[in-house]
Formats: C-alpha cells, structure tokens, sequence
C-alpha cells in the first residue's frame, strides 16, 4: 500500500474513458497536462458524459489516494446501466461480485448481459478507483473491466483506492458552473432572478473549496463589463461576511 497523488488518478481515469469513445490503441495524454483545463476535462468526462462521482472525489480535499492490491471478497459491486443495477442490488445479488457473475452465468441468453463478458484487458487498464469507508470498498470506475477480469479467474486488482482524511473539508465543484451562472446573470433582464444568481453564487462559494477562486476568475478578472466586474465584488464581499 502505498499514497499516489490526485493526478496519476486523474490522467488514468481519463485515458480509460479516452479508451472507449476514440478508436486506436494505447490513449496516452501530453505529460505534464494537468492544469484548469484538465480539472474540466475530468469533470467533462466524469460528471457530464459519464455522470458519476469520479470528479468528485478526485478533486476534493477530503479524499486522498492509495495504490493497492485489493482482492474480489473485498470489493462491493455498485450501479451501471439501469437495467444491470436491478440485478446488482437485487436480493439475490446484493452487490456482491461473486453472486453477480453466478447470476450472468445462469442466464446466458439475457441480452441485458451483453456487455459483461470475460474479455482480456491490456496491462495498462487493468488497475480500478474504488472508494473505501468504514472498512467497505465499492466500486468507483472500472466496473465492466474489473467484471471482465473476474470472469477469466482474476482474483486480486491493482487499485487506486480514495480514502477519507478529512470528512470536514468542502466538496470542489466544477469551475465553469459559475461562467454559466455570470452569462445567465448577464442575460436575464429580470431583477428578480439577478438577484437569485447572486444569492446562488453566494452560497455555492460558502458550500465548495474552490468558489470564491473560480468567481475572482469569472466575474472579476475575465469580467467582460464594469457591471460583471463590480457584482462579482460584491458577490465575494457578501460571501465573506456569512
């Protein structure tokens, strides 16, 4: 077992997704890319494609990482495609790998199982993110590799492994929301909901670690007007006085 920072989990998890959306072999990225952008291509990948809570843990600070080889009795399955989660968590399977896999098996000719085969999987995404808490580990990404290689008798993963350190930091959110929220503030022309905008932004900065920053960005230094510029102030004056 051993710590491995926020971005290795990051670039793999990337590459993998990169892996299923475009065609050829071995996706690698740029060394050295993770920067801003590359906390939006995670989030694009994660939040908004894939809508799961990779982003999430990756970029909060109550999350750090470890690299570790975690065995299939210690691994709790959770959802994938809507019709494969009714079996996960149904009472027969109860998120268990074991029972899972028992279950595809039985039924040979169910068509909802036809992603879930036993497949080789190259050496370079054969690692899983899982999260841990209170001594239960469940599945986090990688869930048709991990059921591929379970399914060929593999029975022991490398993993990259999210633990909590610090169940008080706040949750980080994705950047650009508050670029969405300033153009819909510039937009509207009803006060009303102006003044909602701000309220929202208000909180989203006293709720996240990163909303204050990402406001000083958007309403304030890539202000496009006066305007912009002084409610993205008072936006971050309010914020600090709650």
């Amino acid at each position: 077992m051993s710590t491995v920072d926020k971005d290795t989990v990051a670039k793999y998890y990337v590459e993998s997704e990169l892996d299923n959306i475009i065609k050829g072999e071995n996706i690698k990225l740029v060394e050295g890319l993770y920067s801003s952008n590359m906390s939006r291509l995670l989030e694009a990948l994660s939040f908004t494609y894939r809508a799961n809570g990779v982003f999430d843990y990756i970029e909060s600070d109550q999350f750090t990482w470890e690299e570790r080889t975690v065995s299939i009795d210690d691994i709790t399955l959770t959802g994938m495609s809507s019709e494969i989660t009714k079996v996960i968590y149904s009472d027969e399977v109860q998120q268990n790998p074991h029972k899972f896999i028992e279950f595809v098996r039985n039924h040979a000719d169910d068509k909802r199982f036809e992603e879930i085969q036993p497949r080789d999987i190259p050496d370079n995404r054969r690692t899983l993110i899982l999260r841990e808490k209170d001594g239960v580990i469940k599945m986090l990404d990688g869930s048709h590799r991990f059921l591929a290689m379970a399914m060929n008798g593999t029975t022991l993963f490398h993993a990259y492994v999210a633990t909590i350190t610090d169940a008080d930091a706040k949750p980080a959110i994705g950047d650009t929301i508050f670029l969405r929220m300033r153009r819909l503030w510039q937009t509207t022309k009803d006060a009303d909901f102006k003044n909602s905008i701000e309220n929202t932004v208000v909180g989203m900065i006293k709720e996240t670690s990163n909303g204050a920053n990402s406001v000083r960005i958007y309403w304030v230094n890539a202000a496009p007007t006066e305007e912009v510029k002084t409610a993205g102030k008072h936006i971050l004056e309010r914020a600090k006085n709650i």
